[in-house]
């Protein structure tokens, strides 16, 4: 996990997010991957007129069993290049009530 990610005047830093990722998780609460954002204001999931940007999971159906709040598997969604958003898993089963 390393530099930052310019967006006009605000930037990515993948190591600040990783560590609020980490403090979510050891609070034992479950977060997903969601896509980021590109430089340009596109959502890095590829679809050129994406809603919302950085908004929703990473990795399509299924998404809600990829809840985790295992430090060494959210560490690794950081190692790919790029932004990375997350989520918290809400509901009855997360102890987090929307």
């Amino acid at each position: 996990m390393e530099g930052l990610i310019s967006k006009g005047s605000e930037r990515f830093d993948a190591d600040a997010m990783f560590k609020a990722a980490a403090d979510v998780a050891a609070r034992n609460w479950k977060i997903v991957r969601l896509w980021g954002v590109n430089a340009d204001g596109s959502c890095t999931c590829g679809r050129s007129e994406c809603p919302t940007p950085g908004k929703h999971p990473h990795g399509g159906a299924g998404w809600p069993g990829r809840a985790t709040s295992d430090e060494s598997a959210i560490a690794a969604w950081f190692e790919d290049e790029g932004p990375v958003n997350i989520g918290l898993w809400l509901g009855a089963d997360s102890g987090v009530i929307d």
